[in-house]
């Protein structure tokens, strides 16, 4: 397992948990904060491949670069967010770390990266975890994961995320160790 300090993971089960709606507030909350975003939505099925943006293409791995706004794709509402490199990304889990390195040498000067993924966790560990319960009301906030309900988003801003997160950036704003 590969650790990266400044990589924040947003996962779920399903669609419709909240993982989108979170990770545009989390984009949100950083470029608010002066902070550079990048932002990887990762999907082990083909759902639309833009090849007019795709960076790479090998077997079953896709990765496009989002650079368009208003399509209502999910990777379109992190650049909407405010997320300067945002990409999309098509492959199975266990190719996860191969892609983010294909990214890594397509972008730089990223300060934070948003990752949501069903199985990112697997493969990397990062200092702030997020794991989305569609109909759950909130579990518990840890050191090592935050997990909150969809129905919870709109009570955000009252809660201890904006705190955890402020945690997240300063532990890790300055690092140069373990960096995506």
């Amino acid at each position: 397992m590969v650790r990266y300090t400044n990589i924040a993971t947003i996962t779920g089960i399903g669609q419709n948990s909240g993982k989108t709606t979170f990770a545009c507030w989390l984009i949100n909350y950083l470029t608010d904060k002066n902070h550079v975003v990048g932002a990887i939505k990762i999907s082990p099925h083909l759902k639309h491949a833009d090849h007019e943006q795709l960076i790479f293409s090998e077997g079953n791995i896709y990765i496009s670069q989002e650079n368009k706004i208003g399509t209502g794709k999910d990777s379109s509402r992190f650049k909407e967010a405010g997320a300067e490199s945002v990409f999309f990304v098509v492959c199975p889990d266990n190719y996860i770390l191969k892609t983010l390195h294909v990214i890594k040498e397509h972008s730089n000067n990223i300060d934070f990266w948003i990752i949501e993924s069903g199985g990112v966790n697997k493969y990397i560990t990062s200092d702030l975890k997020i794991k989305m319960h569609g109909n759950s009301v909130i579990d518990n906030i840890s050191d090592d994961n935050i997990h909150i309900s969809f129905e919870f988003l709109s009570d955000i801003n009252s809660s201890d995320i904006p705190k955890r997160v402020d945690q997240f950036i300063n532990q890790n704003i300055n690092r140069t160790d373990d960096k995506f």
